[in-house]
């Protein structure tokens, strides 16, 4: 008892193979007592009691056969026999073969569960009694009696002892199996002494798929063995018989998914004292991970070592930053081109200084990657890039981009020349003009820049074809830089228009070089028997008299360029007061951008006279700029500022608008009145003009027939496809259209009849001798027949006087307007709604840029 308790105490298992060996030869005990009862039986003759000495040699015979045959019936056999023995000592067995029988018994019973072998020393006790309590007993009933209990009880022991071990190693098994991420197996042994079936662990299910029972199937663990590995697998445990009694394979088996696992199992063999083998037992792991991990890292060293691109680690240690591990590829970063390992940053930089940035890249390298460029000792250029693992711990990558770089460096070129000419280009002059501004400013020294156009280019281009274009360009290209001097700059900005920058000189100076230019220009060239000769205009500009920047030196000189050519000077230096974009009216396209949004602008009107009634038909709106310095400022003078600097689409818009409300605020006096619009040209390239104008008139609750938009002939030829498609769109939503100006520009009466217009608006130059001059009467009323003639209306400005108004009125004018019949004023100093009554529902126009 101390024993089992000091054993329960410690959580050690009894010895069990003891204790199966000990239970082993108690059962041939049983065996061989009545095997000499039986043998004396027969010698000395069957009587009562030898008849019963053999019945009970046979219940032996028969518990052994059946536990043999069926090993799960031992602990019924064992209780079975323990009945018969119970009934053969009441019939006369023999004490002695009662008690050495029941003994047997005991020693078997220790190796079951502890009720099976209580309920086994429960029959055998009773045997005993049932034997000793005879009449004819001849062995002393109180001692026999102590002996077996005694030694029953020492069985009973031993029985729950072994039991109890037995039953805590399976629970460690169990939670072994359970919680390792491994396969435990144990052989099935068959009688053809090979490993056809395994005892598996629950671990085998989670890994594999397949069921616990399914692996207790002879064949079946091999036939998920992959085919190629199987002869080996089998191989291996055939040697094991006889070899080493622990192995480790590696194979493949079929997961039930369809997969295939890579397992290792080691292989153990369970053996008995005198070292023979008793079955196989093992583990199997799945390895697939680990292998897998294995060769991608095997398959990513080798190409890490062979690539091309370098590539090395980076570790910070008690020596400083340090060359862990690098490939062939890099070592020509490093001095000697030996393999760097182990070499410090710090050293390497200190043998070659271009190697600083790697420095300063590793310093710098943080969660994001750190680049930068490298100088190899070959001259090689490496991008170098660096990105921390860990701390203290870098990666750098160095790719070879000296051919990149190079390339880039060619563009970089190819992107200042021009491929025509091969001079310098645009972008190549205007940063050698800033780098010579800067020098001339550091330095007190001026700066010109003359720009050269081409006069007659355009002809000869046209006339002779591009390709003969080209070719004189590149003559006059090569007689630019003949007579350019050592520190002259010479470029082709573009199309026929050169450069050129003189660099410590002053304005006498230039204006004599760009006489000798011009003199040379006009200097014919031959080709092909033809002589070409062609004139240039040279704009000249000063730096720092004329301005301090590049670009705004460029734009003088390109103003005085074009002075020059409208004037045909020959060369012309820039004047601040000819210049149409100067600082003053700089200053007035952004004071316009000012009132457009802050509501600077005012209308005035100017009433238009029905040509039959002589009564007020409707207004011309006139736009008149309130300036805060310069008053009440005429549209003429900065209508062209919102045409160039792309306020004409804000200040349209803001004109249509700000007079349909003030004709909606007449109200139903004013219910005839139409308005008319002037579009610019760039009006036309407005995608939403038409909704917007749409949404206006509904907006003031203005019908469209009252609106009409004016514009000139010669804005409809510059883009007659987008004028059409627009003046189309207007007169769709119910928009009347007017041409303006007409016999201005290229009138034709046949255009007339193709564009979308309903009226023409015929310009005062030809009303404004029409009082005295007779031809001009013959003029303007054929002009107004024929305009009737196209079915169009016709409104007539400039009329001064009344004898000029009555000519236009007998001629058929429908409208007419100027200073006779009412100068411009704002439209409540017009009195139009008590006249608005009984004028005719005639278009009237409201004009952005016409009128006084």
């Amino acid at each position: 008892m101390r024993t089992l308790l000091r054993d329960l105490a410690a959580h050690d298992s009894a010895d069990q193979g003891i204790q199966l060996q000990l239970c082993s030869i108690m059962w041939w005990l049983r065996h061989t007592v009545l095997v000499v009862a039986s043998l004396g039986v027969v010698q000395g003759g069957v009587g009562e009691t030898g008849a019963l000495v053999i019945i009970a040699a046979l219940v032996d015979l028969c518990s052994h056969l059946a536990t043999q045959a069926i090993p799960r019936l031992i602990p019924h056999v064992t209780l079975l026999d323990g009945v018969a023995l119970i009934t053969l000592a009441i019939l006369g067995l023999p004490p002695l073969i009662v008690l050495l029988i029941g003994v047997a018994s005991l020693g078997w019973a220790a190796s079951l569960r502890p009720i099976p072998a209580i309920t086994t020393y429960l029959a055998v006790t009773g045997a005993a009694i049932a034997s000793l309590t005879r009449e004819d007993a001849s062995v002393s009933t109180g001692q026999t009696l102590t002996v077996f209990v005694l030694l029953g009880m020492i069985f009973m022991m031993r029985s729950i002892r072994l039991n109890m071990a037995a039953r805590r190693t399976s629970d460690k098994q169990r939670q072994i199996a359970l919680g390792v991420d491994a396969v435990l197996w144990e052989e099935v042994p068959s009688r053809s002494g090979e490993l056809s079936a395994l005892k598996v662990s629950p671990a085998a299910e989670r890994m594999l798929g397949y069921a616990v029972d399914q692996w207790l199937e002879p064949g079946f663990w091999t036939s998920i063995v992959h085919p190629d590995d199987l002869a080996r697998v089998l191989a291996e445990v055939k040697a094991s018989y006889h070899a080493q009694p622990d192995h480790t394979s590696t194979f493949r088996l079929l997961r039930k998914d369809g997969t295939w696992m890579t397992a290792e199992s080691r292989i153990s063999s369970a053996r008995d004292r005198q070292d023979r083998h008793l079955l196989f037992v093992g583990i199997i792991t799945d390895r697939t991970r680990e292998l897998q991990a294995s060769a991608e890292a095997d398959r990513f060293s080798h190409l890490v070592a062979t690539s091309p691109v370098g590539q090395f680690l980076v570790v910070r240690n008690e020596r400083g930053l340090c060359i862990d591990a690098a490939n062939a590829a890099c070592r020509d970063l490093f001095p000697g081109s030996e393999d760097p390992t182990g070499r410090c940053v710090p050293i390497l930089v200190a043998e070659r200084p271009e190697l600083a940035v790697l420095n300063r890249l590793l310093m710098g390298a943080d969660d994001q990657p750190a680049r930068g460029e490298i100088l190899g000792e070959s001259g090689t250029i490496y991008q170098a890039t660096v990105r921390r693992l860990e701390v203290g711990s870098y990666t750098v990558d160095v790719l070879d981009i000296t051919e990149r770089v190079e390339a880039a460096q060619k563009l970089e070129e190819l992107a200042r020349i021009d491929s025509l000419t091969g001079l310098p280009n645009r972008r190549a002059f205007v940063e050698t003009l800033d780098r010579t501004i800067v020098a001339g400013r550091e330095q007190n020294t001026s700066t010109a820049i003359l720009m050269i156009d081409l006069d007659d280019f355009k002809e000869v281009n046209d006339a002779l074809g591009h390709e003969i274009g080209d070719q004189l360009l590149c003559s006059i290209a090569e007689r630019l830089e003949s007579v350019a001097g050592d520190h002259d700059f010479v470029a082709r900005l573009g199309g026929d228009e050169f450069a050129l920058v003189l660099t410590d000189t002053r304005v006498d100076d230039a204006r004599w070089r760009a006489q000798h230019l011009g003199d040379q220009i006009r200097e014919p060239v031959m080709h092909d028997g033809l002589r070409l000769r062609v004139r240039a205009s040279v704009g000249i500009a000063m730096h720092p008299t004329d301005a301090d920047g590049a670009i705004e030196l460029m734009r003088q000189a390109d103003v005085a360029m074009y002075q020059a050519k409208t004037g045909r000077l020959g060369h012309q230096v820039y004047d601040a007061t000819a210049d149409p974009f100067g600082r003053e009216r700089l200053q007035l396209v952004n004071q316009l951008e000012t009132a457009i949004e802050t509501g600077g602008l005012v209308l005035h009107h100017q009433p238009l006279v029905d040509g039959l009634s002589g009564e007020v038909a409707g207004t011309e709106a006139l736009i008149r700029w309130n300036h805060p310095e310069l008053g009440l400022v005429p549209p003429l003078r900065f209508i062209e500022l919102a045409e160039v600097s792309g306020q004409m689409k804000a200040l349209t818009r803001w004109v249509i608008d700000q007079a349909l409300s003030e004709i909606a605020a007449l109200g139903a006096q004013g219910a005839h009145l139409i308005l008319s619009c002037n579009l610019s040209v760039r009006n036309l390239y407005e995608g939403d003009l038409v909704a917007w104008v749409g949404d206006a008139l509904s907006r003031h609750r203005v019908a469209p027939e009252r609106l009409a938009v004016e514009i000139t002939e010669t804005m409809i030829m510059d883009d007659q496809e987008a004028a059409t498609e627009v003046l189309g769109g207007l007169r769709a939503i119910g928009v009347k259209v007017w041409i303006d100006d007409f016999g201005t520009g290229h009138s034709s009466f046949a255009r007339l009849r193709t564009l979308p217009v309903d009226g023409v608006k015929i310009d005062q130059s030809f009303v404004a001798d029409v009082a005295v001059r007779e031809s001009d009467q013959v003029v303007l009323r054929n002009l107004i027949e024929l305009v009737h003639a196209l079915g169009l209306n016709v409104i007539v400005e400039g009329i001064e006087c009344a004898v000029s108004s009555g000519l236009a009125r007998g001629y058929g004018a429908n409208l007419l307007q100027g200073y006779h019949h009412a100068r411009p004023a704002p439209i409540a100093e017009l009195g139009l709604p008590g006249q608005a009554a009984t004028v005719s529902p005639l278009d009237v126009e409201l004009s952005v840029v016409g009128g006084g």
